[in-house]
């Protein structure tokens, strides 16, 4: 499957609530950052995204040009003409995520607890269709549940699956 890299500066341009770091940002990271970056589906079928959104972690800035090198982190699950380890040569305009440092004041606690998640969003066709935030059950949990919206009772009030 062809893909390209989306351009995020345009695209949070057409969509204003779509956030993405500052140019600044962007520009500033460095070798053995990871920043995600959107790999377009050149032409997606019916089951598959229009993109998958994956992480590189940079491995070599070039000055001359202003782009990135980096490796990619993820194994595609859409894209198989792609796979982990693969070099992705990118730029700052590509840059929809980065990876904010422990120790940054920018940085949310709420990150690092647990979240309900209902299996069925995590199968290959799963999606979250229902999210909402509750109060948190205990010093680990966000608060934050998330749904596929077509579970049952009796799937919801079973631990196991």
């Amino acid at each position: 499957m062809e893909w390209s890299l989306e351009d995020i500066e345009k695209a949070s341009q057409i969509n204003s609530s779509f956030y993405i770091p500052t140019l600044k940002e962007r520009k500033s990271q460095k070798k053995g950052d990871l920043v995600r970056l959107h790999f377009l589906i050149t032409s997606p079928s019916e089951d598959s995204p229009r993109a998958e959104r994956m992480w590189v972690e940079i491995t070599d800035k070039k000055f001359l040009g202003n782009k990135f090198v980096g490796v990619l982190t993820n194994q595609p699950v859409y894209i198989n003409s792609l796979n982990a380890g693969d070099i992705i040569e990118f730029e700052p305009k590509h840059i929809a995520r980065i990876m904010i440092k422990r120790n940054d004041p920018r940085r949310l606690e709420i990150g690092e607890k647990v979240a309900l998640v209902s299996k069925k969003c995590l199968e290959k066709d799963g999606v979250v269709r229902w999210m909402y935030r509750e109060q948190p059950e205990g010093e680990e949990d966000s608060g934050w549940r998330l749904f596929n919206g077509d579970e049952s009772e009796d799937y919801n009030s079973n631990t196991t699956i």
